[in-house]
């Protein structure tokens, strides 16, 4: 059991002392071990419900026991225990830290996490001292004992942190007289230089004695104060630098972070696709075909900021960029393994591609015959989803490439395919009624929804008699929640553009009410239900590129629409619940989050 039983009956100023003893801004390493167990159980039974106090009667109910306190609560106990266990002391201490930090995402740093780290640099850049810091030095810095506080659980020591998750920025080496002296390594000292020319362009130039960090022997210290008054009048992109904030990134820094994470996450199941080789690095010029990085930088760097330059300085700690023998810069995960590249053409090599191929045939041919022939598991049923949301606001064939880069598809993909499985291979044999795949003039797969125009055709009769059976003055309840879970969904978009309908599909509120409005089967896309039902609150728009955004009528900026689509039949005002945003008629809503 994660948190220690309580014996007897717990008063109710002991449970709020519990509480109270908790800290506020994050959850201990128990609680988080405690909501992960939680969360995989309601997660694997969902839709239906987790049923825990029966589970612990029935499972476990020989170690532990429930028990109602006075008010009706149901209070958790170790059965049979009279005292409190012993505690384990130094065995516990160990499990505390290894919970800790198993909790924590291997790949990004939390905001306390990296204010933490930030706190290191600036402590680094601020060293005055000729001798060399130690681990008490750091410890002892006033930044940085604050931000442990914060974010380290008091038996956590702040060695093992700086060794376990920024071990490759800065180290800890003993000296003749055994102190531990704080050693930067160099992928860092570009983190602490900015961090001293950022301390010393905003501070007021001091006189003799401002230094700087002093960590290797003979290494020359900061630049004087003399050279850094200069940085005012310095090239554009060093003052774009210096006006962002020393220890966070802005939410845009965080969109394109997020965006190369993600890029750098899909490439190899994406690779061989874009005529790369098996097992490559991404180049940083492949970074201009995918979207929605261009999407991102182009929200947040100004046009004469180049992309290194922002890797290099803002996220190269995460990320590294490394010259090719050609001299083009490669995109690695700092730490990741070296990949396996494809080694060249030969005899043998062909044979050994060739078993390659059967065998990943078999695999995927394996994977498809486990699946459930009548039905569709929950993860094949998203990740249909996900590709028909893609594909319905496409009028033509898309290359099945960029079917992959979107986010939501490739999400989906990633949670039920296994490398070894095309996604092209999964579309075929599982939805092949809905979605066809084929080959282009050039030879490139392409997808688009079966039947094309023709069956639009078809189902246009039955699209009209969906729409005949609803209320022609108001929404039934289903209806009214979809439209709420969208109307909310636009209400706390932060993004600079307007969603996709894939964002909406995406959504979760959307997607549960959705399905009741539209279920299987039934010939009618969200788009159409927006345009003919709440299109006089809710207006769609393709981008230059082809994409399809939404967003609230006249709230969105008229420069980005391009090619504008009308609000849909019936949209002239004549519906009452197209007048107002209560489906009574009257002014539209207030609504705030608009992209003007």
């Amino acid at each position: 059991m994660a948190a220690q039983a309580m014996v007897g009956q717990a008063a109710p100023a002991e449970v709020e002392a519990f509480f109270d003893g908790l800290p506020q801004a994050r959850l201990t390493p128990h609680e988080t071990a405690l909501r992960q167990a939680l969360m995989d159980f309601v997660q694997a039974r969902w839709p239906k419900p987790f049923p825990l106090s029966e589970w612990i009667d029935r499972r476990v109910g020989g170690e532990l026991e429930i028990r109602r306190n006075e008010a009706g609560q149901e209070e958790l106990f170790l059965r049979g225990a009279g005292q409190p266990p012993p505690s384990a002391g130094g065995a516990t201490t160990r499990m505390d830290r290894d919970t800790f930090f198993s909790s924590l995402d291997p790949s990004a740093f939390a905001p306390e996490e990296d204010a933490l780290r930030d706190s290191v640099f600036e402590f680094l850049a601020r060293w005055k001292s000729r001798e060399l810091a130690t681990l008490t030095d750091l410890s002892n810095d006033a930044g940085v004992r604050r931000q442990t506080a914060a974010f380290l659980p008091p038996d956590v020591p702040l060695k093992e942190w700086v060794e376990q998750r920024i071990g490759g920025e800065v180290e800890f080496k003993p000296d003749a007289r055994g102190q531990e002296i704080v050693h930067l390594t160099p992928s860092a000292r570009p983190f602490v230089t900015a961090k001293y020319e950022q301390i010393a362009a905003t501070a007021v130039p001091a006189g003799k004695g401002h230094g700087g960090f002093r960590q290797q022997p003979g290494r020359q210290t900061m630049p004087p104060p003399a050279q850094t008054a200069q940085l005012p009048n310095a090239p554009s992109r060093d003052a774009f630098f210096l006006g962002l904030p020393p220890s966070e990134l802005t939410p845009g820094e965080l969109a394109l972070r997020s965006a190369l994470l993600e890029y750098l996450d899909v490439w190899p199941r994406v690779c061989v696709q874009f005529g790369k080789p098996a097992g490559s690095c991404p180049l940083l010029s492949d970074l201009g075909q995918d979207p929605h990085v261009q999407r991102c930088r182009n929200n947040f760097l100004p046009p004469n900021i180049a992309l290194k330059d922002w890797i290099d300085r803002r996220i190269g700690g995460e990320i590294e960029l490394r010259k090719d023998d050609k001299g083009q810069f490669e995109l690695w995960l700092r730490g990741a393994a070296p990949p396996k590249v494809k080694r060249g053409p030969s005899r043998a090599r062909g044979r050994e591609d060739a078993e390659r191929r059967v065998n990943s045939m078999e695999s995927a041919e394996d994977f498809i015959s486990k699946l459930p022939s009548d039905a569709h598991t929950d993860a094949e049923a998203d990740l249909r989803q996900a590709i028909l949301d893609y594909l319905e606001d496409k009028v033509s064939p898309v290359q099945l490439s960029e079917a992959c880069k979107d986010r939501r598809v490739s999400q989906c993909r990633s949670a039920l395919l296994p490398p070894e499985v095309p996604l092209r291979i999964w579309i075929d044999r599982r939805i092949g009624g809905e979605v066809e795949t084929m080959k282009d003039d050039l030879g490139r797969y392409v997808l688009q929804m079966r039947g094309g125009s023709k069956v639009e055709a078809d189902v246009g009769p039955e699209k009209e008699q969906f729409f005949a059976n609803l209320p022609p003055d108001g929404f039934t309840p289903d209806e009214e929640q979809l439209r709420e879970a969208i109307l909310d969904l636009l209400n706390t978009w932060k993004a600079k553009e307007p969603p996709t309908l894939s964002h909406a599909g995406g959504d979760p509120r959307v997607k549960k009410f959705r399905v009741k409005v539209l279920p299987k089967g039934v010939p009618v896309t969200l788009r159409d239900w927006i345009d003919r039902r709440i299109g006089g609150e809710v207006e769609m728009f393709e981008s230059p590129t082809g994409q399809l955004h939404f967003g609230l009528r006249g709230q969105v900026n008229q420069a980005s629409q391009a090619r504008k689509r009308g609000a849909g039949p019936g949209a002239d005002g004549q519906a009452p619940w197209k007048k107002g945003g209560d489906g009574r008629g009257g002014a539209p809503q207030d609504r705030s989050g608009s992209w003007n």
